[in-house]
């Protein structure tokens, strides 16, 4: 089954310890999916939504975000707040088993409305 990643760009427990995630930043390394515990499994559906706040915070960030991604084996990943179209499509190549769609940037108008 292809996993799906979806963006949603806004304005503007034991944990198993895997390789190194700054050891290897080449996109064409396949993400590593032992860096924590998974979640999904083949029987159910899981749905994530993940603020990830101003992506990417380093550029270790796309890589870090596509081992979680893959290490949790959820289905449906809906991301907010990115901050550099770059790092999202570098994001989107590091996971080749996933769709990625996405919403362009919108502004939030002031309300009409007014109190009484």
């Amino acid at each position: 089954m292809r996993r799906a990643v979806w963006l949603l760009a806004l304005a503007s427990c034991t944990v198993q310890r895997g390789p190194d995630p700054s050891a290897d930043a080449s996109p064409d390394a396949p993400p590593n999916g032992t860096l924590v515990p998974p979640i999904g499994s083949k029987d159910t559906l899981e749905l994530a939504t993940w603020n990830i706040e101003n992506f990417p915070d380093t550029t270790q960030t796309p890589k870090l975000v596509a081992d979680l991604i893959t290490s949790l084996d959820l289905d449906v990943v809906v991301t907010e707040e990115i901050a550099s179209e770059t790092a999202w499509q570098e994001l989107l190549e590091r996971l080749p088993e996933h769709e990625a769609c996405s919403r362009p940037t919108s502004t939030r108008r002031p309300s009409t409305r007014r109190s009484a």
